[in-house]
């Protein structure tokens, strides 16, 4: 099997779309956060932001910034870890 790199601009574009759908989820946060699914798309955000290209880098800084902007939600400990540099 052949793997190809996702180009750049297929990562801003889903980027972007993420952060709209969190914009539109913040009212349902309280709940969403919850989810094992919810923790699965936080994982895969912040993986995605171990990249090369500082404009990724920078849209995920901006899907996190929009997470944690309800300030009401109250995030485990464990799923803060991931934006935390272990050392």
């Amino acid at each position: 099997m052949c793997l190809q790199e996702t180009s750049e601009e297929t990562r801003l574009l889903v980027l972007s779309w993420t952060r709209e759908l969190l914009v539109q989820a913040q009212p349902y946060l309280m709940v969403l956060h919850q989810t094992a699914e919810f923790e699965k798309v936080l994982f895969a955000i912040v993986g995605s932001g171990f990249h090369h290209s500082a404009a990724i880098v920078l849209g995920v800084a901006g899907n996190i910034e929009q997470l944690l902007a309800n300030k009401e939600v109250p995030w485990k400990v464990r799923t803060l870890c991931v934006f935390i540099p272990a050392g």
